[in-house]
């Protein structure tokens, strides 16, 4: 399928989409090859939940446990919307430019059924 196909087929819902969560992450880590504003989003989805593990193992130390341990399931409910963006970020860079389209369809990150 041709990007301009796939691109007017999604937005005349022709077509379901289904986006690998755990490959998109994989997008994002050559700089140059995913949009900026995209890779900016996940980056700071990802040191959120970092920072509230990171945070959350810190406080066990200073405060009382239960809020370290709020921090902490805080922090790791971060990861699975990390991958939800990732996920979300490879189809709008997917129907913006042929070429991650074309490599996200070839590597079976991007899968398209008929609707």
């Amino acid at each position: 399928m041709q990007h301009s196909e796939f691109v007017r087929k999604y937005k005349n819902n022709e077509i379901s989409v289904h986006i690998d969560k755990n490959a998109a992450g994989f997008f994002y880590q050559s700089k140059g090859f995913m949009p900026e504003h995209l890779r900016r989003k996940q980056t700071m989805t990802r040191a959120f939940g970092l920072g509230g593990l990171i945070g959350g193992a810190a406080l066990f130390f200073f405060t009382k446990w239960y809020i370290a341990l709020i921090v902490l399931v805080i922090g790791l409910s971060f990861f699975p919307k990390a991958q939800k963006k990732a996920a979300e970020g490879v189809l709008e860079a997917s129907l913006e430019y042929p070429e991650i389209f074309e490599y996200a369809s070839s590597n079976n990150v991007l899968r398209i059924s008929e609707a």
